[in-house]
């Protein structure tokens, strides 16, 4: 950005002043009392406003354009559901068993001097919401034995899981209980069971699990009576986070994250309004459950300042268009547009709302159950998609830049003069200002002083409202001394041109990527120099 320093104007009235002398030449003495009022011009602004500038727009908005050139404004928002893995939470397992030791066993143990006692149990597996697995891969768990043994003589405890595999590895875990000299003995173990698989079907149904235990005494000698002696074994699974789970899921309520639904659209804030030709709303679903769903719209509308809640009515599908996939990784997808043919959309999003909001549900294993799988990324989403072509008319958007700027206050300018160059490309006229602002944009001045002066006319445009030739124009606004004390504290110019597209409402015309309006300003300070 340029800025007149104090320094530059000085070294510039010093070139005008001794370039062309030699010091042999010059007689300070012979110099009269006189006064000099040279010009000095420079360059303040080069500033080229397109439809990028607009102001007014959401942070939701992208602006893009086709392959024709075309500007489309695009206002983006979705609601998605939980994950897989927060969708299907397993609550910890809890289970246990224990070895009594008999008057049979004791006399057999110091009979043979050795002891095995076997035992097989199905566990329950317990689900929160009814969910009947056959099997669930763990990308999070931990499986903890707490063993307390009272039992005086030596022992192996080995304990065997068919059903939970790493690798297809069974789990194993042998337990050495030395309780031989009489003492308690107590254990615990934990396993990380990240990468694990339950396999929840060899007992025949879903939800079950099979634990193996073996309990192998050896005599120790002691005499010590083994009445009220024996070995427990406490264990449960927590911490459990599926990376995949297989069976029937359960028909609940899915829970949607509605954070985005509420998609700020203009929010006015330098006024004005756009008609457009041919606004839409699309949406785009996708489904990575392996479960079919029951998805609705269950409302959509726009808010407008003036108008309040407007309702968007039209060819909605209910459900929404949405399948579901057959093999973990693929999502099932499908979509819908709302536009002026099928819907009011036309109607709605011309009245300049402030916001688009819509609310989604969905209901698993609606209107039939199947088999189902879920992985911890699954996810339910609809991508909602405002799009606004660029074609139509508008009155009072719009468009602004700032560029840095600074003028030194310096006594010997008496005048200046501000040159404006305007050449406008878009197919509208325009009103245009520049405003001096402070540090903090407060406003301390405005450039064009004469209303006719702001006024630029539109681009010279073929009869399909493409612009062929941009409008060029000049202005010349002078400043006295006096006026010239509100902006030596700016430091910000503001450029806004507000657009009325040529004829609006009247006509339709289309912007595009190429079309802008450009400001060059530059400045001729008068100087009034004294010498004695």
């Amino acid at each position: 950005m340029n800025s007149i320093r104090k320094t530059f104007i000085l070294f510039g009235i010093s070139v005008i002043l001794f370039s062309c002398i030699k010091e042999n030449e010059f007689n300070y003495d012979k110099v009269a009392a006189s006064t000099w009022d040279p010009d000095i011009a420079i360059p303040l602004v080069n500033s080229t406003l397109t439809i990028n500038d607009i102001t007014g727009l959401s942070s939701s908005t992208s602006i893009f354009s086709d392959s024709t050139r075309l500007v489309y404004l695009a206002y983006t928002g979705n609601v998605v559901s939980v994950n897989g893995a927060e969708f299907l939470i397993l609550p910890d397992q809890i289970f246990y068993e224990n070895f009594s030791i008999s008057q049979a066993d004791s006399n057999l143990l110091y009979n043979s001097g050795n002891l095995t006692l076997s035992n097989s149990v199905i566990i329950p597996f317990n689900t929160s919401g009814g969910e009947q697995l056959d099997s669930v891969y763990l990308s999070m768990g931990d499986l903890n034995f707490s063993l307390a043994s009272t039992v005086p003589h030596n022992a192996i405890l080995e304990i065997r899981m068919p059903d939970v595999r790493k690798h297809g590895v069974p789990f194993f875990l042998s337990v050495p209980l030395n309780g031989g000299n009489g003492t308690p003995v107590n254990f615990q173990s934990v396993t990380d069971l990240s990468g694990y698989k339950l396999d929840f079907r060899s007992s025949g149904n879903f939800n079950q699990l099979r634990v193996d235990y073996n309990l192998t005494l050896s005599n120790s000698g002691s005499s010590s009576p083994l009445t009220n002696k024996d070995v427990n074994i406490n264990a449960n699974i927590e911490n459990i986070r599926i990376r995949q789970a297989f069976g029937y899921l359960g028909q609940r309520q899915m829970t949607i994250r509605e954070d985005s639904a509420h998609i700020s659209l203009f929010n006015n804030e330098l006024g004005g309004s756009i008609i457009l030709d041919d606004p839409k709303i699309t949406f785009d679903i996708k489904n990575s459950f392996g479960i079919p769903l029951n998805a609705r719209l269950n409302s959509l509308y726009a808010y407008s300042a003036v108008s309040g809640n407007l309702n968007v009515t039209g060819s909605i599908p209910d459900p929404l268009p949405v399948s579901y996939p057959i093999l973990t990784g693929q999502t099932a997808s499908g979509s819908f547009t709302l536009d002026k043919n099928n819907s009011n959309v036309h109607t709605v999003l011309n009245q300049n709302p402030r916001y688009l909001d819509f609310e989604v549900s969905a209901v698993t294993n609606s209107p039939f159950p199947v088999y189902n799988f879920v992985e911890d990324s699954s996810k339910f989403s609809v991508d909602i998609k405002a799009l606004f072509p660029l074609r139509g008319y508008a009155q009072g958007f719009v468009v602004q830049d700032t560029t840095e700027f600074t003028l030194e206050n310096i006594d010997e300018v008496k005048s200046a003069t501000f040159r404006i160059n305007i050449r406008n490309a878009f197919p509208a006229r325009a009103l245009l200002q520049l405003y001096f602002a402070d540090q903090s944009g407060n406003i301390l001045d405005s450039m064009l002083s004469d209303p006719a002066d702001q006024i630029v006319r539109s681009a010279d445009m073929n009869s399909s409202g493409e612009v062929i030739a941009a409008a060029h124009e000049m202005r010349d606004e002078y400043f006295e001394s006096n006026r010239l004390t509100n902006i030596y504290t700016a430091r910000k110019i503001i450029i806004r041109a507000v657009i009325d597209t040529k004829d609006s409402p009247m006509s339709s015309v289309a912007i595009y990527k190429n079309n802008y309006i450009e400001v060059k300003v530059g400045v001729r300070a008068n100087l009034l120099l004294k010498f004695r």
